[in-house]
């Protein structure tokens, strides 16, 4: 009997990554799930991670996206408003906010500038969808006190057709140190990965896993 061959970037046998996904702007974390369900990454991406969602802590201040609200339904949320930071967030940076967040998480965990951060499992990579460097001055803090070179693997996915690839998502690119960009074809958007694409991104969680066995149980990661 033949055989079937490995899917793409197969991980071994191992124990799937657990993964905390954090969704955009006024969506929520049921419509990032069904985003990924719509782009297929949910069943390609099935046999690697363990995908765990949640709410932002505060419930939409405002109008809801013209690109969301047809779509899907609520409740929306939002992980900061612009009362709780000031006048320094950008709308571009509320609608990036899923990746702003994570990106940050990682950021202000690795500098220490949060000690009860830092005690927790360490976040081993980050994964994020056409986002940009938040501009909130603790994150800022953060990278600053990194060298503005984050230690932690990252997967930067954005659109060649996204008004905001340049410079937002270049510059979050080039705030880590071991940074890998994977470009497609689409806007601002989850793209449904195929081909060399999908391998890319499941190469890089495969590479994921491989660290991760060297870990404790429990670490988690951002998405």
């Amino acid at each position: 009997m033949a055989q079937r061959e490995a899917p793409m970037g197969a991980a071994p046998a191992a124990r799937r990554l657990r993964v905390l996904c954090l969704h955009s702007f006024r969506t929520s974390g049921k419509i990032f799930e069904e985003q990924l369900q719509r782009a297929q990454l949910t069943e390609a991406l099935g046999d690697l991670v363990e995908l765990t969602f949640v709410d932002a802590p505060h419930g939409a201040s405002g109008a809801i996206p013209r690109d969301v609200k047809p779509y899907f339904e609520g409740p929306y949320f939002e992980w900061f408003t612009a009362e709780a930071v000031g006048d320094r967030v950008e709308f571009d940076e509320q609608k990036l906010e899923g990746a702003v967040m994570s990106s940050a998480l990682v950021a202000l965990q690795r500098s220490g500038l949060r000690p009860r951060l830092s005690a927790l499992p360490p976040l081993r990579f980050c994964v994020l969808f056409a986002g940009m460097k938040s501009r909130h001055p603790q994150h800022a803090a953060a990278f600053a006190a990194l060298g503005g070179k984050v230690p932690c693997p990252s997967l930067h996915v954005y659109g060649d057709r996204d008004a905001l690839k340049n410079p937002h998502c270049v510059e979050l690119a080039d705030s880590f140190r071991n940074s890998t960009v994977l470009l497609h074809q689409r806007g601002h958007s989850i793209p449904a990965l195929k081909g060399p694409q999908l391998a890319v991104l499941r190469s890089f969680l495969v590479a994921a896993a491989g660290d991760a066995e060297e870990l404790r149980a429990g670490t988690v990661t951002c998405v």
